[in-house]
């Protein structure tokens, strides 16, 4: 085989020499390497395992997982502490999940200097964080007692009262927050979802508690929700309602009032309205709510009551002396004129007028234009020598002859719908039918607008009494009605 390569025996044993010194190079080469590298691993080792004990574990950026959390800003006058990056860092960590490390960081901050409240702060959002409500809220409440306007401190105690289920102190520290800086856009919402659940709680209350017979408590509740929805006038109306049945009409009032100045186009405010103005004797304002509400629709109005309230209110308007008609033990004459001038005057509009008439004895008389009225009329006689004595008391005769011209008047203008009272003999005790008088007495009788005495007379001379005379008139009355 040497043959075959043409190389000396010397050559060869150089070359075999050769290469053993470059092999023991090469090992040699190797094993500097290895333990170059071992000493480079365990000074690694040695490094992390040192970090583990003493120095921070970088926080990787990631997605906050806080995000309701308002980080506790440090004022400008301590933003040259020392603290400051202890504190950036621990909120960084909280919001990284490591809870541990960011109380620590806050910690480090508070013990340089016991006046850095925003380290505090922090260490009442990683309670929150642990769930521990009752000691963040002691946190917070702590820095707020030196910082009232610290906003981060009143978001903390919020978040901290809806945790513990205190839903409507959460409200007021929201709210609280808000007005301290209104840029605030979640917390502006959680505001709105907290008002609109507290509402809802308590329009249930307060329906249930009216419901219940508890009107007190009803009102307070539609109190409250006023203060959180102070443009509903269904609240109000609530409210109002609740006011009455307590017996606060005045607050019913002012009550129902906004609730209508609010909603303008509910006619059931304006009937609530009237009744209470009504039931308070303002018949003006009453009137002037039914009519609105009439006007808004019609077809929800009780126009049988709003025609009783139109005649108070017509009743309320005349002078006091009509107003004691009623009490009157003799009713005089200007009395009954007045009496016909104001409750029959649907029918005195359909006579025929002599205003010729002149009456000389009746200027300065609280009846006048009644008088004047019945006496141009017909209705009501004036004496030849142009007197009406409105201040004589009126005997039975008289108010009988009055009858008998309204029913005349009534029947004249509606003869297809009127009995004929004027062939009906009727018999008296005292009054034959050759006596003048005695034809209206006994239409009166037989209309049945004025009956006989017990004892079967009429008595023409009788004196007449208030009461009488307005149950003669409302007869009348109901006869024209009927006929029209």
């Amino acid at each position: 085989m040497l043959e075959n390569t043409g190389m000396k025996t010397n050559d060869m044993a150089f070359c075999r020499e050769k290469l053993l010194v470059r092999h023991s190079l090469s090992v040699k080469k190797l094993s500097s390497n290895w333990a170059r590298c071992g000493l480079a691993f365990l000074l690694l080792t040695s490094l992390l395992i040192n970090g583990c004990t003493s120095a921070p574990v970088p926080i990787a950026p990631s997605a906050p997982q806080h995000l309701d959390y308002l980080f506790p800003n440090v004022p400008e006058y301590l933003s040259g502490q020392s603290g400051v990056q202890d504190h950036n860092e621990a909120w960084r960590a909280l919001q990284a999940g490591y809870l541990t490390q960011a109380s620590a960081g806050f910690s480090r901050a508070l013990s340089v200097n016991r006046e850095f409240f925003p380290a505090l702060v922090g260490l009442g959002y990683v309670a929150l964080a642990e769930r521990q409500p009752t000691l963040a809220l002691e946190r917070f409440r702590e820095v707020l007692v030196d910082e009232p306007s610290y906003v981060p401190a009143w978001v903390g105690q919020a978040e901290s009262l809806l945790l513990s289920s205190m839903e409507f102190e959460a409200l007021r520290a929201y709210e609280k927050a808000l007005a301290l800086d209104p840029a605030l856009d979640t917390v502006k919402r959680r505001v709105e979802v907290l008002r609109f659940r507290r509402l809802q709680n308590l329009i249930t209350a307060a329906q249930k508690a009216d419901t219940d017979g508890r009107h007190v408590a009803a009102a307070q509740a539609y109190s409250e929700a006023l203060e959180i929805s102070p443009e509903s006038a269904y609240l109000y109306r609530g409210l109002a309602l609740t006011e009455r049945e307590i017996g606060n009409v005045g607050s019913a009032l002012e009550n129902i009032s906004h609730a209508n100045s609010l909603e303008p186009s509910n006619p059931n405010g304006f009937i609530f309205q009237a009744e209470i103005l009504e039931s308070m004797g303002d018949l003006e304002g009453a009137e002037q709510a039914y009519s609105e509400a009439s006007r808004l629709d019609p077809s929800n109005i009780n126009t049988a009551r709003l025609a009783t309230l139109r005649a108070r209110l017509a009743l309320s308007r005349l002078p006091p002396s009509y107003r004691t008609i009623s009490d009157s033990v003799n009713v005089t004459r200007g009395e009954l004129a007045a009496l016909v001038g104001v409750r029959l005057n649907s029918i005195l509009s359909i006579l025929p007028r002599d205003v010729t008439i002149l009456i000389t004895d009746t200027r300065g008389h609280w009846a006048d234009p009644w008088v004047r009225s019945v006496a141009q009329a017909g209705v009501m006689e004036v004496f030849p020598n142009h007197t009406f004595e409105p201040n004589r008391i009126l005997q039975r005769g008289e108010l009988a002859k009055t009858v008998d011209n309204l029913l005349i008047a009534i029947g004249n203008r509606f003869s297809e719908k009127v009995v004929d009272w004027k062939n009906h003999n009727i018999d008296f005790s005292d009054l034959s039918p050759r006596n003048i008088q005695y034809e209206s007495a006994a239409m009166a009788v037989a209309s049945g607008v004025m009956s006989k005495l017990r004892d079967g007379t009429f008595q023409l001379t009788a004196l007449v009494s208030g009461q009488e005379a307005i149950e003669v008139v409302d007869r009348l009355l109901d006869i024209y009605e009927e006929a029209i």
